[in-house]
């Protein structure tokens, strides 16, 4: 999974960083964090 791979990189210091990722991905800023809340509940990579 792409996203896994991004959040295993530095988040950038922005004042939007799942938007900026959203846009690395090409998928919508709300995608990107539903996401990350998925994987928090599972505990996989940095969310967790």
């Amino acid at each position: 999974m792409e996203l896994l791979k991004i959040i295993q990189e530095d988040i950038p210091l922005t004042e939007k960083p799942f938007k900026h990722i959203a846009n690395r991905l090409n998928i919508p800023e709300e995608d990107v964090i539903r996401e990350l809340k998925k994987l928090k509940e599972k505990k996989i990579g940095r969310a967790s």
